[in-house]
């Protein structure tokens, strides 16, 4: 998944985990608990909250942490400065800056958000996952990759305990920390990730071909990093069946020509240069 991919998902989770909770079924309930004590603020803060997406999709991260600072400053005068609305207005205020590129302002407020998270809901409640999302962010782009784990590993934690396989969090969580041990050239480490996302995967409905073709192909390139190349050659062939089938989608293709690429790769390794060559050229026609 794409940076830009993610940072999608972390802006709807602002939103989203604000208002509803994913249980391991993935079932959707409200907190009826945790409604704050005045309607027409909690109406007013939603619209808010609404309105801030929209800059944000926008591209408008300037006017969307302006408008974030503002509501917190309210409701910390509201509620005190520890509520779960404080904590959703902490939230909107990291994810504007972290598209701004403020990774030390972000840093603050997902530092503040996962601090009272903890306090007011506990270790693994599914809204602490929004903050440990932004902190990973944060340090994969300062290529901090012992930050990096820690809060991958968080997010892994709370997405076993709060979401269920068919939630796409889970499999971002195991691809997140498989991506830190990557940037190490652990790929040992990164196997039993990636296996348990084909696995998730291959389960589950919810997961389109495209996604269970590139986790496949990731699977057979970490095989072959670490010379396991009998079991990383059926997992290209799978793959590059499924993403020569799929359409012309420009992702797609991309990500066909690199699983063509890197099984060519494997060919050679394995003294089959013919092979490989006649591989590359009949993709090249295709």
């Amino acid at each position: 998944m794409s940076k830009k991919s993610k940072y999608v998902l972390l802006i709807g989770a602002v939103l989203f985990l604000a208002l509803e909770v994913i249980d391991r079924a993935g079932l959707i309930y409200r907190i009826m608990s945790c409604r704050p004590e005045g309607g027409g603020n909690d109406a007013a803060w939603t619209h808010e909250q609404r309105e801030t997406i929209a800059l944000l999709d926008e591209g408008k991260y300037r006017d969307a942490e302006a408008k974030h600072r503002s509501a917190l400053r309210r409701l910390e005068e509201l509620y005190g400065p520890e509520h779960h609305r404080v904590i959703e207005a902490i939230n909107g205020v990291g994810v504007a800056c972290l598209m701004q590129g403020k990774l030390r302002d972000a840093e603050d407020s997902f530092l503040r958000s996962l601090r009272l998270s903890k306090k007011l809901f506990g270790q693994n409640d599914p809204r602490l996952y929004t903050p440990a999302e932004g902190l990973y962010q944060v340090y994969r782009e300062e290529g901090d990759c012992d930050a990096a784990e820690e809060y991958a590993k968080l997010k892994l934690s709370i997405a076993e305990h709060a979401f269920g396989d068919a939630d796409a969090r889970l499999v971002e969580s195991l691809e997140d920390l498989s991506a830190v041990y990557e940037a190490r050239h652990a790929f040992t480490q990164c196997i039993p990730l990636y296996e348990r996302v084909v696995d998730v995967q291959e389960k589950s409905s919810a997961y389109s071909r495209a996604s269970r073709a590139h986790a496949l192909a990731h699977l057979a390139f970490l095989y072959g990093a670490v010379g396991r190349y009998r079991d990383a050659e059926p997992l290209y062939v799978r793959s590059i069946q499924i993403l020569k089938h799929i359409g012309n989608d420009v992702d797609e293709d991309e990500e066909l020509a690199t699983a063509v690429s890197n099984y060519a790769d494997l060919l050679r390794a394995t003294n089959r240069p013919k092979q490989a060559q006649a591989l590359l050229e009949q993709y090249e026609h295709d």
